[in-house]
């Protein structure tokens, strides 16, 4: 059953007016064909192919000093579509920010958030939509897959207890998958034990029920409050690594690096005193303008 998000075919790149550029600090990968094409192409006297580098075993554009692409001007356009037309950009560059994901039965279209216009179109919409392409019945682990998207879906489910209801049902179906171990290296005989895994699963959960138990969960603030630190710097560390979005990122990781030397320090009671001091040195000391480049 292939799927497609609603707003998928709206998307139209509105270039210079973007409040971000995504030619800037990425990672922009040039395929063999365009590669082969850029040979045989120059700009201002050198041939396009001279601006690619070999990096992770990909051949990818060599950013400049500021990390930009080397064909992004002054007034945020590609030179290259200004000069040859969009057929001369990489597959990456022109197919961003859509995806296409290949499953062994079927295929889905969406738009990766990362980018401002999807994030307006998004907005303009409400909330995110799937349109499917063909109508045969999903199965196996492509069922749970719906069903979680439907929960993600659902007005009436905040979005982060149907995130906690959807971790729920992924840990059930591995625990049961772990424990059957499967038997078969063919497809759909595959695909028909994953189904009873999934049905014997949803059979004994009430969304209700497990909603309720979650709002029931005394959480520690502390613990949360260290956890959400903790992933952050998770994040961070690879953009770090990169050396890019060194001037958003690095005032905040110094913060959050800072704040994880003194958790041991508080106890429970002293979360809000904790919370203030963070309010404040990000006040103080960071002052982050994202729509400028």
């Amino acid at each position: 059953m292939d799927k497609k998000f609603g707003f998928y075919d709206d998307f139209q790149c509105i270039a210079g007016e973007c409040s971000f550029t995504c030619c800037q600090q990425w990672k922009i990968a040039v395929d063999e064909k365009t590669y082969e094409k850029w040979e045989q192409k120059e700009l201002n006297g050198k041939r396009l192919s001279e601006t690619v580098v070999q990096r992770d075993g990909m051949r990818m554009i060599g950013l400049d000093g500021a990390k930009k692409c080397p064909f992004l001007n002054h007034e945020k356009l590609c030179e290259l579509v200004c000069r040859y037309g969009e057929d001369i950009l990489s597959e990456t560059c022109h197919t961003f920010p859509r995806q296409i994901h290949d499953f062994p039965n079927h295929k889905e279209y969406a738009v990766v958030t990362c980018c401002p216009e999807v994030i307006d179109l998004l907005r303009k919409q409400g909330k995110i939509s799937i349109d499917s392409i063909s109508h045969d019945k999903e199965e196996g682990f492509s069922h749970l897959r719906r069903v979680m998207m439907e929960n993600l879906l659902d007005e009436d489910i905040k979005i982060e207890k149907a995130m906690l209801l959807n971790s729920y049902l992924i840990l059930d179906c591995m625990e049961k998958w772990e424990r059957k171990g499967s038997k078969t290296d063919d497809f759909k005989e595959q695909t028909i034990e994953q189904e009873k895994v999934v049905e014997s699963t949803l059979s004994k959960i009430e969304n209700d029920v497990i909603l309720d138990a979650f709002d029931r969960i005394d959480a520690d603030e502390m613990d949360k409050f260290c956890e959400c630190n903790e992933i952050f710097l998770d994040m961070v560390d690879n953009y770090r690594k990169e050396g890019i979005y060194e001037e958003q990122i690095e005032p905040l990781a110094l913060l959050a690096e800072q704040m994880e030397s003194v958790f041991d320090m508080y106890m429970e009671e002293d979360a809000e005193e904790i919370e203030k001091v963070f309010e404040e040195e990000i006040e103080e000391t960071i002052q982050i303008d994202f729509t400028q480049k």
